[in-house]
Parts: structure tokens; C-alpha cells; sequence
């Protein structure tokens, strides 16, 4: 489920629709955009619409001033709740925005500290930041590959 059908009509016509397979184990819900108070409130709506289904919340991302109290609702009401995304490269696509707990260049940021902070964990190792290919180097590659080829077809 996305955050744009807050009314679970979704869902409702799915589990409405009959028996669900084996491989369905639980509902992921997307709560962007949303507070603490406005996640819980839709997190409620599809609890009560899932029955027995667990609910995780499979992606979300708030600014480090609010996860305390984002994380203590998440505690209170999901099944589990994972953190998008591991690394802004992964996000660099959007327009001005950066979502991960590791700046491109592998550095944690400051939501990573407060995660730590909150579920007292221990600090995570900087992970290798992914390389940036060397264009230049690529090209002039390239260029020396096709000189040799022009070389043996003539």
C-alpha cells in the first residue's frame, strides 16, 4: 500500500476478493509524507481492515528531529519498520532531496546518528562509497580500442 490510499480501500477489495495464497504474510505500508500522528492514524485504519496480518512499514524517512517520536510510534504499532534508503546515492535522482543514512560519499548522516541514538544500536561501519567512474579515462579508453581496431581492419 502507498500513502496515496489512505482509506484502505485497497485492501478491503483485496482480502474482500477471497482467500489469499500462502505467500501473502503480511501488509507493507509507505507512510511519506506523514507525521507520527497522520502514520499511526492510517496504521490503525489497516490494521483494522488486515486482521490478522502482520503490518510493517516497508519505507520511510523523516528528518532526525522526528524520529523519536516516529520511532516510538513505530515500535508501538508495526510488525517492523525499515528505513528508506541505505544511501543518498540511491536517492540522488530526486530533485534537491537526499533520504539515506549515508551521504554519497559513504559518510553517516545525522538521521543514522539519531536511529543509533534511539534503538541503541552500535555505530554502523562507513560502508565503501560506490566509485564514480572516471569518464575521461573511460573515453580516452575507448578511443585507443577503436584506433586499434582501425589499425587491423586496414
Amino acid at each position: 500500500m502507498a500513502s496515496g490510499d489512505p482509506n484502505v480501500g485497497y485492501l478491503r477489495d483485496v482480502l474482500a476478493a477471497g482467500p489469499l495464497p500462502a505467500c501473502v504474510v503480511g501488509v507493507s505500508m509507505h507512510p511519506w509524507a506523514k507525521s507520527a500522528d497522520e502514520a499511526r492514524s492510517w496504521i490503525r485504519q489497516v490494521k483494522a481492515a488486515a486482521g490478522d496480518l502482520p503490518i510493517v512499514l516497508g519505507e520511510y524517512n523523516r528528518p532526525a528531529s522526528e524520529l523519536p517520536g516516529y520511532v516510538a510510534m513505530a515500535l508501538e504499532e508495526v510488525a517492523a519498520f525499515g528505513w528508506y534508503c541505505h544511501s543518498d546515492v540511491q536517492s540522488l535522482g530526486s530533485e534537491g532531496q537526499r533520504f539515506g543514512l549515508f551521504d554519497e560519499h559513504g559518510q553517516p548522516k545525522d538521521v543514522l546518528h539519531a536511529l543509533q541514538a534511539i534503538l541503541g544500536t552500535t555505530p554502523t561501519p562507513t560502508p565503501t562509497p560506490t566509485p564514480t567512474p572516471d569518464l575521461k579515462a573511460l573515453a580516452d579508453a575507448l578511443e585507443q580500442a577503436a584506433a586499434y581496431l582501425r589499425q587491423q581492419v586496414a
